[in-house]
């Protein structure tokens, strides 16, 4: 079981393409109330869960609201055995070395976001970011970073690309550009899905080739969704029942991707079970929209086994195409199947000798 936890939407950053930029940035900070019914409910329920705290910028409550959650969760943690993982997501700026310390010792998965080269114009603060982010590195954590693809950056994914290799980021995963919030309202921010599905094509070629490289998602999961012949990432696989999201207030909704009202599951303090989450109308009514979208491709697309028909709040933003196709859809027909017929050339070809990215050789199942 996943929980996305946002203890606040405030943020410190005002990103010129932040999609949650129309909650106002509210100051409200999760109630301890809501912050022990999240844990009191979940947990006991499940042998695994784990939770993502994410925002606004989740570092902003303070020190001492993660201390009383770590706290609360080792006490419902008990009543079952259950195993429980934490995964922040930050821009980095508040982290002190006090919270690294914390952060480290209570075994924190931790991710950010870096626009390289572009980072002071679309993000800023910087300087502050990479203070941070070493003061991370220095405690033992290993951080993973996003960069946003935007008009800004589509003609420079390779650049921004070496500019992570240039700072120590072993890890990076593009995501198209989400035209809500600021991002909506901001001209050269707009991303053509063609020129960003060209670009992308262009940067898996490099970056197959970079013997020195490092981890790039989506290109690292398509290669293992097609080994596998089953995708297990998040914009293509049913998350429900498995993954829910609380906002500051406990309401309650899939995750925080911006769905419509009508999704809402409810506000936590109105549910005494897990499973009356999960019986929920708008949980009912999810289930029953992300039947539909399947049975449209279902028979007919040889990529459907992979995809599963996409997460349901692309097509619920109806972003599409001039010829009406999904934005997700499109993504998945130009380069999935592009990583696919490259990955079918390759895999009699290679061998652990030749002189590719050690990750593509990694996700191909040629090295651990």
């Amino acid at each position: 079981m996943s929980v996305t936890l946002i203890p606040t939407y405030f943020c410190n950053m005002r990103c010129k393409y932040c999609y949650r930029s129309e909650t106002g940035f509210d100051k409200k900070i999760m109630s301890d109330d809501t912050l022990e019914k999240v844990f009191r409910m979940v947990i006991p329920e499940y042998s695994k869960v784990q939770f993502l705290w994410h925002g606004g910028e989740p570092l902003i409550v303070g020190l001492d609201f993660y201390k009383k959650a770590i706290s609360l969760q080792k006490q419902y943690a008990t009543i079952n055995n259950t195993e429980v993982r934490n995964n922040v997501q930050t821009n980095c700026t508040l982290v002190t070395p006090e919270f690294a310390k914390f952060l480290h010792e209570n075994n924190f998965g931790c991710g950010t976001s870096f626009d390289g080269r572009n980072h002071d114009y679309l993000r800023g603060n910087k300087d502050d970011f990479l203070k941070g982010y070493r003061e991370l590195l220095s405690h033992g954590m290993s951080v993973g970073a996003i960069s946003v693809v935007s008009g800004v950056n589509v003609d420079r994914l390779i650049e921004t690309y070496e500019s992570f290799k240039e700072e120590g980021i072993q890890n990076l995963q593009l995501n198209p550009l989400v035209e809500e919030g600021f991002a909506k309202k901001n001209e050269v921010l707009k991303l053509d899905i063609k020129k960003y599905t060209e670009k992308m094509i262009d940067f898996f070629e490099y970056w197959i080739s970079d013997k020195d490289g490092i981890s790039v998602e989506p290109f690292f999961s398509n290669i293992r969704t097609i080994k596998e012949n089953k995708d297990t990432s998040c914009s293509n696989t049913s998350c429900h029942g498995k993954w829910m999201c609380v906002d500051p207030s406990g309401e309650l909704e899939l995750c925080n991707m911006c769905y419509e009202d009508s999704f809402y599951y409810g506000n936590i303090h109105n549910f005494s079970t897990i499973d009356e989450v999960f019986n929920s109308d708008g949980f009912k009514k999810m289930l029953v929209y992300s039947k539909c979208q399947g049975e449209k491709c279902i028979g007919s697309c040889e990529l459907y086994k992979y995809c599963q028909g996409g997460r349901i709040n692309g097509e619920l933003r109806n972003r599409k195409t001039d010829d009406g196709v999904s934005f997700t859809c499109y993504i998945n027909k130009k380069l999935l199947g592009h990583i696919i017929r490259k990955v079918n050339d390759f895999y009699y070809a290679m061998d652990d000798h030749m002189d590719l990215n050690p990750f593509f050789k990694q996700a191909m199942g040629l090295t651990k």
